[in-house]
């Protein structure tokens, strides 16, 4: 049999109550342009996620049903490439998994566990953890977005504790000293979280904090805490989102970036999502009370005060890319990074350098005419539009020329050969 370095792939749509309902997200959109996916339509359905790679909660395939990971590991070396290999295990297929994701309204209040505690956890529960690996994840707007990420600077706490007499009655802290080390920080968010997780009345508290005069003068908080109350009435996660996590609107094209242990909290919009090759996560807001996990949260969560801006991933021009028309994400880790190729006349091209490491290709505007080469193989031709998703082995060179107006390709690659400046390693 033949191997061809490109083949198209089906993938699958998760439904969660918190995504778009029809048509009305980018997943579901995306997934009926291409009539390729795993995808039977239906108006009521909240459609929420296309899973892009190997993981066995929502893993895709070829077109003929066989199974990506199957795939990948009967054909590593010519697939994923030597370097693949060696640094992320012999027994290793995608080292990222890919996604559009659409949300209506709030995703839980999470954190992804790190590589020590996700083998633990995958030893003790491996019905809920289902691999062991860490997960963490960037965010990129493909339309404008909403997102919580990270905590606030206590400074920034502080201010809204003396002014809102409430705050100190939900988390039983009246003030945090910021002369304080990180670490004394750290325990100070911890007893407000765990007294948050725990507040009595919170539908009471919140009506009686929506009713005061001196929430006026936190008109953005104030907002968003009438609007996490009509999305999950009376949920105190709504406390710690609004008054102690900072809040995003990312306009399409901004990225931020997620470290493993991180707490966030994904709100509205259609975004791409990129992460390591895992699916564990500890929720604890935002979901009924029997599904928190509250005292794994809590052991695991990183305080992370750092400035707002340190969260956005850095845009850079790709210099793989010979006609300068594509741009990189490169996140500090080594497991993936998202290229972002723009053809904004029809006709227009781009040639994408041949890497050592796989990737995944998804059209989300227009259509293309896609010519893949790779040394020993025959140049192949074929045309890919909207929706449709794409395989790239190791070491094979991409030429679009665009059949219409306005393109807009997303692809994951691996990121260990990649250097902070988008620079293909040696």
């Amino acid at each position: 049999m033949t191997h061809q370095p490109v083949f198209e792939l089906k993938c699958r749509l998760q439904t969660y109550p918190w995504g778009k309902t029809g048509l009305d997200g980018l997943a579901a959109q995306l997934a009926h342009a291409s009539q390729s996916h795993y995808f039977e339509f239906d108006q009521a359905t909240q459609y929420a996620e296309l899973w892009m790679g190997t993981h066995p909660n929502g893993e895709a395939t070829l077109q003929d049903g066989t199974s990506l990971g199957q795939y990948l590991n009967n054909n590593r070396d010519f697939y994923l490439g030597g370097k693949v290999l060696e640094r992320f295990g012999e027994g290793s297929t995608l080292p990222f998994l890919f996604k559009i994701l659409t949300a209506r309204k709030a995703l839980q209040l999470q954190i992804h566990p790190d590589k020590s505690a996700a083998k633990m956890l995958h030893s003790r529960d491996p019905e809920h953890f289902k691999d062991s690996n860490h997960k963490p994840e960037i965010a990129l707007a493909v339309t404008p977005c909403e997102i919580f990420a990270g905590f606030r600077p206590a400074e920034d706490i502080n201010r809204m504790l003396d002014a809102l007499p409430q705050l100190r009655r939900i988390f039983h802290v009246d003030s945090m000293d910021e002369s304080m080390s990180k670490d004394d920080q750290a325990e100070v968010v911890r007893k407000m979280l765990r007294h948050a997780f725990n507040v009595k009345n919170s539908t009471e508290i919140l009506h009686d904090m929506l009713a005061e005069d001196a929430l006026l003068q936190f008109p953005q908080e104030r907002g968003l805490l009438q609007r996490c109350h009509r999305m999950y009435p009376g949920d105190s996660g709504a406390f710690i989102v609004v008054f102690l996590m900072n809040f995003f609107l990312l306009q399409p094209g901004d990225a931020a970036y997620v470290k493993e242990d991180g707490i966030h909290a994904w709100f509205t919009g259609d975004m791409i999502e990129c992460m390591a090759a895992s699916d564990n996560v500890l929720n604890t807001g935002f979901l009924p009370e029997s599904e928190r996990q509250k005292e794994a949260f809590l052991k695991l969560v990183r305080y992370d005060n750092k400035p707002m801006a340190d969260h956005y991933v850095e845009i850079q021009r790709y210099r793989g890319a010979k006609e300068r028309r594509t741009l990189i994400y490169n996140p500090p880790i080594e497991e993936f990074c998202i290229l972002r190729t723009e053809l904004h006349c029809k006709g227009d091209t781009e040639v994408l350098s041949a890497i050592d490491g796989p990737g995944i290709v998804i059209v989300v505007t227009g259509s293309v005419e896609l010519k893949y080469s790779r040394q020993g193989l025959n140049d192949a031709t074929c045309t890919i539009g909207k929706g449709q998703v794409f395989f790239v082995a190791h070491s094979t060179e991409l030429s679009y020329k665009s059949l219409t107006e306005g393109v807009h390709i997303f692809e994951a690659i691996t990121g260990h050969y990649m250097d902070r400046r988008g620079d293909i390693g040696a």
